[in-house]
C-alpha cells in the first residue's frame, strides 16, 4: 500500500495514505448512519427520478408503491454497509497515523 505514486509521479507518503483513510472513513460512517436513519429521502428522490424519466422520456414504466419499499431497503442495505466499513477505515487510518 506504501508504494501508491501521484498523478505528478510522487510517492505518497504513510501519513499521507492515512489522513486519505481517515477522511473516507468518516464521510463513509456519516454516510451511512444518515442512510440508515432516514431511508425513506433516499427512496423518494430514487422513485421521484423514475416518475421523472417516465413522464418526459415514456421510458420503463410508472413507479409502484413497492418500488420504494425495494429503493428503502436497498438503501438501508448500502447505508449499513458504509456504516460498518466507515470506522474501520477510521481505525485503520488513527493507527497509521500512530504506528508511522
Amino acid at each position: 500500500m506504501d508504494m501508491l505514486v501521484t498523478p505528478a509521479g510522487r510517492g505518497v507518503s504513510p501519513q499521507e495514505w492515512a489522513v486519505v483513510m481517515l477522511v473516507g472513513g468518516a464521510i463513509m460512517t456519516s454516510t451511512g448512519v444518515i442512510l440508515v436513519l432516514s431511508p425513506s429521502v433516499s427512496a423518494d428522490w430514487q422513485v421521484q427520478q423514475q416518475q421523472d424519466r417516465y413522464d418526459a422520456y415514456g421510458r420503463g414504466r410508472p413507479p409502484t408503491f413497492d418500488d420504494r419499499e425495494v429503493q428503502e431497503v436497498m438503501t438501508r442495505v448500502v447505508g449499513g454497509e458504509f456504516a460498518v466499513v466507515g470506522p474501520v477505515l477510521l481505525i485503520a487510518g488513527i493507527v497509521r497515523l500512530v504506528t508511522r
